[in-house]
């Protein structure tokens, strides 16, 4: 037959934060920006950064 059902749960960990962003050039409606991956992280690792730019122009 079949084999026993088996649970494992475990507990997640909030991931290291990352230095903040270097300012490389910036244009009236651009940026370029660059960070270091934050040393928890492995290369594999998916990281997403979120940029939001005020417009000061309204």
């Amino acid at each position: 037959g079949f084999s026993t059902e088996v649970v494992f749960n475990t507990t997640g960990s909030l991931p290291q934060t990352s230095l903040p962003p270097r300012l490389v050039q910036a244009g009236p409606s651009w940026v370029t920006l660059e960070w270091t991956r934050p040393n928890s992280c492995s290369v594999e690792e998916v990281v997403t950064y979120t940029l939001e730019m005020q417009d000061e122009t309204k």
